[in-house]
């Protein structure tokens, strides 16, 4: 006679951790700097998306020499955005008096960034679809309800005007 495996008391993991706010992250996604980004609400992020967090602008110290408490928001993702597997979301920077700076990115509500991206911009709009293996370059702004076709890489500091469809490498 065979037995059948006792049953599991502790409850299976599922893939997704779910936030009061409805934010849904991978449990295989990679992020840096976590206090340094600032979710919407109702936005997924898949397995394999790094995000980095961590490179920001340092706060300046205060007049009085004590160091300041405010927090940086190095990124920032509207409401119910879809980040595809394997993307990678970073924020622009720039040389700036012999040093590197990075800028604050901002993505809008409503934006599908496809599987295999790599997303340096300085902003992205609301209703925006980025294709597939594009490469959004550092300082790049999306405007609203265009669309990055996959596989295309918008250079830096370029403008895509809004309700465009883009593509091109």
């Amino acid at each position: 006679m065979s037995r059948s495996a006792p049953a599991s008391r502790r409850t299976a993991k599922t893939e997704y951790i779910e936030t009061d706010t409805g934010n849904k992250i991978s449990r295989r996604a990679h992020i840096e700097g976590k206090q340094n980004i600032m979710l919407g609400g109702k936005t997924v992020i898949m397995s394999g998306v790094h995000l980095r967090g961590d490179l920001c602008r340092k706060p300046e110290p205060a007049a009085d020499g004590e160091k300041e408490k405010t927090s940086v928001t190095a990124i920032s993702i509207g409401r119910s955005t879809i980040i595809a597997t394997n993307s990678i979301i970073r924020p622009p920077n720039r040389l700036h008096k012999g040093q590197m700076t990075y800028i604050p990115m901002r993505i809008g509500d409503n934006v599908f960034i496809g599987p295999n991206c790599h997303i340096s911009s300085a902003s992205i709009s609301n209703h925006v679809h980025v294709g597939a293996n594009s490469v959004l370059s550092s300082l790049c702004i999306i405007k609203e309800g265009s669309k990055v076709l996959p596989g295309t890489v918008v250079p830096p500091n370029m403008t895509i005007p809004a309700g465009r469809r883009w593509w091109g490498g």
